[in-house]
This record gives C-alpha cells, structure tokens and sequence, in this order.
C-alpha cells in the first residue's frame, strides 16, 4: 500500500509515505485532524493501537477505524467451519501424498477481531467518543458458495454501497467502520 501511495502521487504533492507500527507510531501528539485506520487493527494490539491513535490525532479531530466482525455468520462460518475443514483437507492429502503446492489448506491468520461494542469501548477508553458504526460486505451467504455466487454475479462491485448494512441487516455484514472523535477539553491548543 505504501508502494501504491509512492507511485501514485504527484510531483510537488506534500505526502509522506511511512511503514510504522500502529502501536508506536512516529508522529507527534496532535499532529493529525483525521487518522483512518483500515484493515489493520484486527492484526494489532487493539488496546494500545487505539491509545496510539488518540495521542497523534488532534482534539476534535475524527478517526475511522474498521474492523472484521467476528458475530457474522460470514465470519463464524469461515473461521469455524470453511477454515478448518480446509486444513482438514490438507493434512489427508498430505498422507495421501498429494504434492505440497497442490494441497488445501488455511494458514493461522492472527486475526484478532472483536465485536462492535467491545470496540466502542475500546475506543472510549482510549479517549475517543465513537460516533457512528456502519457495517460493511453485508453477504447471506458463506463460505465457499459467496465465492461461487460472486463468480456467477458482477453486480456487488458496480455497486459497493449495497453491501453497507444498518438496521436487522447489520448483522449480516463481514466487517464494520467506526467513526470517533476525541474530544476538546478544557486546556487542549490545537498545534
């Protein structure tokens, strides 16, 4: 993503491309109006990452954050059942002696998701006021036959805004998007 960020922009822009880790970045307190955080802390220290993002963000300034929700059935199908059956697979097929790159197979992600409650907590303890909670990918199928029905139909990528779910729909979604504020308080100067 840094490599895309790099060729992408334009000559005299003023962006600076940096690979940190979300949990010890190198900015400065209050140095940002907004820090969007997609697809990253499902992988991270959830706890400190959202300390980190409250110190570099400035007060009043928004940060988007999304996370995979692990309450899907999307999620709980894949990461209970298509997964593991996967691996399964894989390990008769290696004592069948099917060739190693030729095998089923799912490797441990580390995905750390967490509900979207215990995120706004999350986020309120690290000194941020959730604002909004919008899922995302809703899909009612699971895994292998979304893939199936993806293939079969084009239809969801000319129009990403019908997988965004609210409402009894939300819970179908396979991941959501946080938007929070930290506050101004008393004493705070903008930099």
């Amino acid at each position: 993503m840094v490599d895309a960020v790099v060729r992408t922009t334009l000559p005299g822009e003023k962006v600076q491309a940096v690979v940190a880790s979300i949990e010890d970045m190198p900015f400065a307190d209050s140095e940002f109006d907004v820090v969007v955080a997609l697809g990253v802390l499902e992988y991270a220290n959830c706890r400190g990452a959202l300390r980190e993002v409250h110190r570099v963000l400035r007060p009043g300034g928004t940060a988007v954050v999304t996370m995979l929700n692990p309450l899907s059935p999307y999620r709980l199908a894949e990461w209970f059942l298509y997964w593991p059956v996967l691996r399964w697979v894989g390990h008769l097929e290696r004592i069948v002696g099917v060739p190693e790159d030729r095998r089923h197979g799912a490797r441990r992600s580390g995905v750390r998701a967490v509900p979207a409650r215990r995120l706004a907590r999350l986020l309120s303890q690290a000194g941020l006021v959730p604002q909004e909670v919008v899922f995302y990918d809703v899909n009612f199928l699971v895994p292998p036959f979304d893939k199936l029905a993806r293939r079969w139909s084009r239809r969801w990528r000319r129009s990403p805004e019908r997988t965004l779910g609210r409402g009894w729909r939300r819970w179908l979604g396979t991941g959501y998007l946080v938007v929070a504020r930290r506050p101004v308080v008393e004493g705070d100067r903008r930099s």
